[in-house]
Parts: C-alpha cells; sequence; structure tokens
C-alpha cells in the first residue's frame, strides 16, 4: 500500500501545480500574454494527461494485490515511480519556462536560445519511457516471479 500513497502524493503535488499555473492564467493581461505560447500548452497537458497517468498508475498499484496474490515489492514501484516523476517534471518545467519566455507554439524550428530547455525535455521523455519499461518489468514479474501471499481478511482496505 506504500505504493499507492507514494503515486498518489504525485498525482496530488501535480494537480496543485496545474491549478497554481491555471490561477495565474485568470489573470487577463498575463493571459492575452501567455495564450499563443508554450505555457498554456503545457498547463492543460500537465493536469490532463499527467494526472491520468498517475491515476492509472495509482490504481493498478491499488488493486493488483487484490486480482492477484501476488505483490509488488516496494523498491520496484518506488523506482518508478521515482523515473516517471523526475522525468515529467523534466518534461514540463523547461516547457513552463519556455512559454514564460515567450516562445511560440507551432513553429517548425526554435530559436538556438531554447535548445538548452528543449535538450532537458527530451532527457525527461527519456526517463519516461525508461519508467513504463520499468512497468512493463513490473508485470512481466508479477506473472512469472511475484511472491506470493496469503489473501487477508480485510481485501478492501
Amino acid at each position: 500500500m506504500r505504493i499507492v500513497y507514494i503515486w498518489l502524493t504525485g498525482l496530488i503535488l501535480f494537480a496543485i501545480i496545474a491549478i497554481m499555473a491555471a490561477y495565474l492564467l485568470m489573470n487577463q493581461a498575463v493571459d492575452r500574454t501567455y495564450h499563443d505560447t508554450y505555457y498554456v500548452v503545457v498547463q492543460f497537458n500537465f493536469f490532463k494527461s499527467m494526472g491520468v497517468l498517475f491515476a492509472i498508475f495509482t490504481t493498478f498499484y491499488f488493486v493488483i494485490h487484490k486480482w492477484t496474490p501476488r505483490h509488488v515489492p516496494f523498491w520496484m514501484g518506488a523506482s518508478q515511480f521515482f523515473l516517471m516523476f523526475v522525468g515529467v517534471l523534466m518534461i514540463i518545467l523547461p516547457q513552463h519556462f519556455l512559454g514564460r519566455d515567450d516562445m511560440p507554439r507551432r513553429y517548425v524550428d526554435d530559436p538556438d536560445s531554447f535548445a538548452l530547455w528543449n535538450q532537458i525535455s527530451s532527457i525527461g521523455a527519456v526517463l519516461c519511457v525508461l519508467s513504463l519499461f520499468g512497468f512493463i518489468l513490473i508485470v512481466v514479474y508479477l506473472i512469472f516471479w511475484g511472491r506470493s501471499k496469503p489473501p487477508r481478511d480485510d481485501t478492501f482496505d
């Protein structure tokens, strides 16, 4: 259950960050300035995409030991979480900074001054893909080698 709490904490932190960014966009003058920048795109994707992804992983780790008698070792779930959490932050936060620097959307080529932030975002995407591979390894581990525990009386705890 500790893995569930870690994923839930990440979900709540991402929701708080997205809501804080949305409050900034409520200001009409700021909204006009940021409307056609990466800031708006990232704020939307941060809450919608990553919120749903973290909710799916939270649900998986909550119900997997109820569906099967096997349990995920804590270190596997926690390492997958931290890879995903750091990867998502490395994708999203540089894009927030690019939006704050008025990087426009829908451009084919970006100025060289934005190259470092885009490279950091690419590294974050690689970390997220590694996290997803880690999730696949967790599922394979559960199918073939997972340690079985006897069922408890309070299965919906």
